[in-house]
């Protein structure tokens, strides 16, 4: 972590400790740079940063890691920060307009990996997690994750999101577990909560869905409706 992300985590644990709210807490965080904001987050708790550690998520356990993702650490940091800079890199270049503030949807959330990045960009209040794995949502309550969190059916015809469109869908290796009449389903479901601003300039959800290591000939066989990160 870079010396200049020291005023702005000083600013900001001095504001947790005066009692503020994680939304302006993240004021202060949201001024360093991607890379600090990641790092700072997976070091949670941090006890340099008692105020914050109360405010924000702790990270999970090194085994909870590597059970979801076969990495942990600074390894899967560098996923996770690689993934969060193509999300960002495309929704700019597709939708035209920045990230920050967005209404945002991560289908198969996990235990939050992904989502602990999107507080860089959006409120917990435009941030959903959605997974069909009771157990998955459970380590989201207890490391007191930020957001609104709902379990899906395994082969969706819809999402309990209630009537939610968002500006960003994303999915981070969910599709490569999937068989291919799953995953038309799954994406059937997601194109009914597209933001209509981003329906109507795209047509479809390809331009702001992100699937990770999905097989080109996948691809095929599933429709047209989905690329992949260049």
């Amino acid at each position: 972590m870079f010396s200049t992300a020291v005023p702005h985590l000083n600013a900001a644990e001095s504001s947790a400790a005066n009692g503020c709210t994680v939304e302006e807490a993240l004021v202060f965080l949201r001024r360093m740079s991607l890379d600090d904001f990641g790092l700072f987050m997976i070091s949670l708790p941090n006890k340099h940063y008692p105020g914050l550690s109360r405010l924000l998520p702790a990270m999970a356990s090194d085994d909870v890691q590597k059970t979801w993702t076969g990495a942990s650490g600074l390894d899967l940091y560098r996923q996770t920060a690689s993934f969060a800079r193509q999300l960002e890199n495309n929704y700019t270049r597709h939708v035209k307009k920045p990230l920050a503030g967005s209404d945002i949807l991560d289908f198969g959330c996990g235990y939050g990996r992904i989502l602990r990045m999107m507080y860089y960009y959006s409120d917990p209040s435009h941030i959903w997690g959605v997974d069909a794995w009771d157990k998955s949502l459970d380590l989201c309550r207890e490391a007191r994750m930020h957001g609104k969190f709902a379990q899906s059916e395994r082969m969706p015809s819809g999402l309990p999101v209630n009537d939610q469109r968002f500006d960003l869908i994303f999915a981070f290796s969910v599709f490569t577990h999937l068989a291919p009449a799953t995953a038309k389903t799954c994406l059937a479901a997601l194109r009914n909560h597209q933001a209509r601003r981003t329906a109507r300039r795209h047509h479809s959800a390809h331009r702001i869905l992100a699937v990770h290591r999905w097989d080109s000939k996948d691809l095929h066989r599933c429709g047209d409706g989905v690329e992949s990160p260049p």
